[in-house]
């Protein structure tokens, strides 16, 4: 055996129980300069197998890794590990840099990081396979770092860091990152974080406003049907605004338009909490709230609650306990 494969094999030897991504990387490295050296190719993986605890198929994995990724795209994605890299080069080129990226993408997420969430503690080797699996699938689907970014995030990292904290965000957070329907894909963009109270409520509100202000946004509201058009004005004053509506008969042909006065509210229960009911009801024909909480008592308006509308895609009133 010569010199130069005597030293490597003592430093693949010491790399062996190594975890971490770039030691994955660097194994790989080493086995392939070992093969490109090795004399007779054909019997290489034995000599590896009676000379380190590399069996034949651990080795070609590694230098599958060495030869697919790139080092530097290891490093920009810091919280991958070894075990993820294994089910990684399962993908091609392409694939392999859309997940690296998604994953550098979270690391900068302004939740992850003002949560000090962890990621390797959150996302496990069987969420890349079923990427892989989705994928197959539907290749437009997760066909960008974004979109493999966005499924990570609300399949994978939230419902695990849920669970951990009971469905709870710290007091001190800026909320957990918005889940939405398909009709509402990318508004977490502009938007990334639920609601905390009536304040951030109303800025929501006002960022999704373009999506919901169409008739495919239609809703009862009473005998009428109706969708949102236009926001005459918000204030901070009782009631909080006042909007505009496009009436539908039942062919679907607007008619007109009407308008309501509308008070916003972080929970809807909040509107008997802040008196509403006693000093100013008949100015408030539709509650828009982010979280629905009224509970038994008979509703003195219409209520919209924004995290239903989000999860569902849909516009539905809740009145009189519905």
């Amino acid at each position: 055996m010569n010199e130069k494969l005597q030293k490597s094999i003592e430093k693949i030897n010491k790399l062996y129980r190594g975890e971490s991504a770039i030691t994955a990387w660097q194994i790989g490295e080493e086995i392939t300069k070992m093969y490109e050296q090795y004399p007779e190719k054909k019997k290489f993986f034995n000599f590896l197998d009676d000379n380190t605890p590399y069996s034949q198929d651990l080795a070609r994995k590694y230098m599958k890794i060495h030869d697919l990724i790139p080092l530097e795209d290891i490093k920009k994605a810091k919280s991958i590990l070894m075990g993820h890299l294994y089910t990684l080069i399962k993908m091609n080129k392409d694939e392999i840099k859309f997940f690296l990226q998604a994953l550098q993408r979270l690391e900068e997420n302004q939740y992850i990081r003002s949560s000090n969430i962890e990621l390797k503690n959150y996302y496990r080797v069987d969420n890349i396979a079923t990427i892989i699996a989705l994928r197959k699938q539907n290749e437009s689907d997760y066909d960008t770092p974004e979109k493999i970014e966005t499924y990570l995030l609300h399949h994978c990292i939230i419902p695990e860091y849920k669970k951990k904290f009971n469905d709870n965000p710290k007091p001190d957070s800026t909320g957990l990152p918005l889940r939405t329907s398909d009709k509402f894909f990318g508004l977490e963009k502009f938007y990334q974080n639920e609601p905390k109270d009536e304040q951030s409520t109303v800025a929501l509100f006002c960022t999704m406003f373009h999506v919901i202000a169409n008739k495919d946004f239609k809703f009862k509201y009473g005998k009428d049907t109706i969708s949102f058009s236009q926001i005459i004005w918000i204030r901070e004053k009782f009631p909080d605004a006042r909007l505009k509506f496009d009436k539908y008969d039942s062919k679907g042909n607007c008619t007109g338009n009407i308008e309501l006065f509308i008070e916003f509210e972080y929970k809807s229960n909040n509107f008997i909490k802040h008196f509403h009911h006693i000093t100013a009801k008949k100015y408030a024909e539709m509650i828009i709230c982010w979280e629905n909480n009224w509970g038994g008592e008979k509703p003195y308006a219409y209520i919209l609650s924004l995290k239903e509308l989000l999860e569902t895609g849909e516009i539905k009133l809740h009145n009189f306990g519905n």
